[in-house]
């Protein structure tokens, strides 16, 4: 038998597929595979972080007294005030006995309020000061412990934390820097981002928390109008509070709504709030 070593066409190892496009192809893949796992992840924290004791949310904030200006936080008018709403409005919900709602205050001129871990809301001195009637007033209240009650903070921390691992597990990270920096720092806890179903959800509750302590819900349409009537102007001066909840002007109608256009001045007392600077 005659062996014979014959020659090897030049490409018979080489793809006839461009390296760029199978470049593509792969990093397509990636990225379709790293959307899958974290949108199961934040599914799967959502779930669970309903499931975790309010108590461990208290003990989380406790470990971040970094949050700017807490731990030398002063009691004052405003916020004796505001605690006292708050309080009120926590007995109308359907909230667990161990939950309490501690009210903190800011003397900054920001219209901004919002809810995070632990049962603690943040009030500034620039939204207190905007409302004529306690109703309006109670109506932010009512809305940011509707996060809380509803258990929004926490859920918003777990699908944050789980994406947070997701991107160091899929993009490599040594030190873990990714984690460490979301939770490293109070910061996060004073900028949890909540879905607009979330915020639909706090309004319908907060209006009808607002309604079971007053008898009725006038005054709270003063709240989206204020919102309105800001959104209109500049974006670069739009507040934070408008940042990130659905359209003021749909808020303002879904509460016209639920008073069925009956209520007016002079269907409901309308408390003055003590804390208005015209």
């Amino acid at each position: 038998m005659q062996y014979q070593n014959p020659k090897l066409p030049d490409d018979i190892n080489v793809t006839r597929s461009h390296p760029l496009k199978t470049f593509v192809k792969l990093l397509t893949m990636a990225a379709v595979l790293a959307v899958i796992v974290i949108l199961s992840l934040n599914l799967f924290a959502q779930y669970m972080a309903k499931a975790i004791p309010f108590r461990f949310e208290s003990a989380i904030m406790e470990r971040f007294k970094a949050i700017d200006g807490i731990e030398k936080e002063k009691p004052s008018v405003p916020q004796f005030y505001l605690q006292d709403l708050a309080d009120r409005i926590l007995a109308q919900s359907d909230a667990p006995e161990d939950m309490k709602i501690t009210v903190h205050y800011s003397d900054e001129d920001v219209v901004n309020a919002f809810a995070t871990l632990g049962g603690n809301v943040f009030f500034y001195k620039g939204l207190v000061q905007k409302l004529k009637s306690e109703q309006a007033l109670a109506m932010v209240m009512a809305h940011e412990i509707a996060h809380i009650v509803n258990r929004d903070p926490i859920t918003a921390l777990g699908r944050g934390l789980s994406t947070a691992i997701a991107l160091s597990a899929i993009f490599g990270s040594s030190d873990n820097a990714l984690i460490r920096r979301f939770v490293g720092s109070g910061e996060t806890l004073t900028s949890l981002k909540y879905s607009r179903d979330h915020e639909r959800n706090a309004d319908d509750d907060g209006y009808d928390w607002i309604n079971k302590l007053y008898g009725h819900g006038c005054g709270a349409e003063e709240l989206f109008e204020l919102f309105e009537n800001m959104s209109t102007d500049d974006d670069s001066n739009l507040p934070e509070i408008l940042t990130t909840h659905p359209y003021a002007s749909k808020r303002l109608q879904r509460i016209r709504e639920k008073q069925d256009n009956t209520c007016t001045y002079s269907s409901g007392k309308i408390t003055p709030n003590p804390l208005y600077k015209d």
